[in-house]
């Protein structure tokens, strides 16, 4: 019966590798965040009144950009055995449904985090319109126009398994967070692919100076395919080449105070998180 357990911790290990398509691993098989959208809904649905509330004070811009881019005679002979085969597969089932318990409470708790984050993300942020205090010549559009453009620059290079070309465009940390992450795709002999990527909108929700840095938050809302394909079998293991997944990121941006170079990436991106998932 140990086989049986065997199998069971495997599908366990499967269950678990929930939320690891698109770029930093924001995009899975489970749904996840406030508002809906659909496939007919080609603006990408209701949103949230949390997410909503966010934009009173912030820059919106609504983007076209898109991108095509056992057997029965020795259960006789053996009965003594067969009850401590019974009693392993008892044990089996109570481990498997300790760990399949643990699990659903982690998503439970990831999710419960990602509303909390929708709710409390612009608590300190100054509208968009007070960063031209700081910068006279600061135009929303354009960093609307960079955001909307980046976006599947990183998709793209991540797909490649390879996201050097990109690092120019994040902080030093946030590069080696998500380069560890991709990297265990890569030694795994998996490629995760996002495809028919279109940015539906970018919003600029507000930005806050701290230290020595300013800081702008941006709500980035998109449609893309994505899935995880086995290199050595060419099997599809979490995702779907055909439905569309709704994606709404939050991306935090930053530009250090003394840049009056204007050195080219002007604001680079210092974490991105994912507020929900819709699937068609």
């Amino acid at each position: 019966m140990m086989k049986k357990l065997f199998i069971a911790l495997i599908l366990v290990l499967m269950l678990s590798n929930y939320a690891y398509c698109d770029f930093g691993g924001h995009s899975g098989n489970s749904d996840y965040g406030g508002g809906r959208s659909s496939g007919s809904d080609r603006s990408g649905g209701d949103r949230s009144s949390n997410e909503r509330s966010g934009r009173e004070n912030g820059f919106r811009s609504r983007s076209s950009y898109s991108h095509r881019d056992g057997d029965a005679v020795s259960k006789l002979s053996e009965p003594k055995l067969e009850k401590r085969d019974e009693k392993i597969d008892r044990d089996g089932v109570a481990f498997v449904a300790v760990a399949v318990g643990v699990l659903g409470f982690c998503i439970f708790r990831d999710r419960k985090k990602r509303r909390d984050e929708i709710l409390t993300i612009t608590k300190n942020l100054k509208p968009v319109s007070e960063y031209s205090d700081i910068e006279p010549d600061f135009d929303p559009q354009v960093l609307v126009d960079y955001i909307s453009a980046l976006y599947p620059k990183l998709q793209e290079t991540w797909t490649a398994g390879n996201i050097n070309p990109v690092q120019k465009y994040m902080t030093h940390e946030f590069f080696e967070r998500m380069n560890n992450k991709l990297q265990v795709l890569n030694k795994n002999n998996q490629t995760d692919y996002t495809d028919d990527i279109t940015v539906l909108e970018v919003s600029l929700k507000g930005w806050q100076h701290y230290s020595e840095n300013y800081y702008m938050t941006a709500f980035i809302r998109t449609r893309i395919k994505s899935y995880i394909v086995d290199n050595l079998t060419g099997n599809i293991i979490s995702g779907s080449r055909t439905r569309e997944k709704f994606m709404t990121y939050e991306w935090d941006l930053m530009r250090n105070v003394n840049n009056n170079a204007k050195k080219s990436p002007d604001w680079i991106i210092c974490n991105i998180k994912g507020l929900s998932q819709h699937t068609a």
